[in-house]
């Protein structure tokens, strides 16, 4: 049931890479000078999703850990990943 999860999330960070291409890359972030809350900045969360869909599916689809362990696992990984990768492409 968690592989269609993982797959969803692939599916929707891949429509909204392709949406912000299409559109110019218009950026929703913040101003520059605005306090920095990663939580609500829509590149971590479209790392997030896309970093939480790969793990995710590597780990349960190849049956490397039980179903709730890739999802632990997921999110555990795609947390520090989105933070990382958002910042580094916000520079």
């Amino acid at each position: 049931m968690l592989i269609q999860l993982y797959i969803l999330a692939l599916v929707l960070s891949a429509i909204i890479l392709a949406a912000s291409l299409l559109l110019g890359g218009s950026s929703v972030e913040e101003p520059y000078d605005a306090p920095r809350h990663q939580g609500r900045s829509m590149r971590f969360w479209t790392f997030f999703i896309a970093s939480f869909g790969i793990i995710g599916l590597l780990l349960d689809g190849l049956d490397l850990v039980s179903a709730g362990q890739a999802a632990v696992f997921a999110v555990a990984a795609a947390t520090p990943i989105a933070i990382l990768a958002s910042r580094a492409v916000s520079r």
